[in-house]
């Protein structure tokens, strides 16, 4: 919850400063396209891998739902291949953005097929995850994200 708030204080703030920062509004556009580069890279064009280049060595990635924390590029990609190789036919598409210094949050529609049975979603049954993630990126590289998300 602390997090939260800290991260809906800091947009805040930085709202006020991007009117009058050009270099931040430079800033911002280069973290945003750092992130969308990620997902894309990770889920369209399904190479882990070289998707977790966008983040620095120590990142940690943290998702609510799931409660998994991972540390590092090796246990990131790692968890994005087990998602990849879970599933069918997965659709990654941004439902919107929202970016300022170096905050960028995207909220997000999965759309898939999973292979064996998932939680309470039998193997084969179409599947939509929605979720946000927010990231904090340093010198435009990922440090950290969390990430809320469910399934219907």
């Amino acid at each position: 919850m602390k997090n939260i708030l800290f991260l809906i204080f800091t947009v805040l703030f930085l709202s006020g400063c991007m009117k009058q920062n050009p270099q931040l509004i430079k800033e911002t556009d280069a973290n945003k396209k750092v992130v969308v580069s990620f997902l894309n890279i990770a889920f369209n064009k399904r190479d882990p891998v070289k998707a977790v280049d966008a983040f620095t060595e120590n990142a940690e990635v943290l998702s609510i739902k799931g409660d998994t924390l991972l540390k590092g590029r090796t246990e990131i990609a790692h968890s994005i291949t087990n998602f990849l190789n879970s599933f069918t036919d997965i659709k990654y598409k941004p439902e919107w953005s929202y970016a300022e210094g170096e905050m960028v949050i995207i909220r997000w529609i999965i759309q898939c097929t999973p292979k064996e049975n998932y939680l309470t979603c039998p193997a084969g049954k179409p599947l939509e995850f929605r979720g946000v993630t927010f990231f904090k990126l340093i010198d435009r590289k990922i440090f950290n994200s969390l990430t809320y998300w469910n399934f219907k």
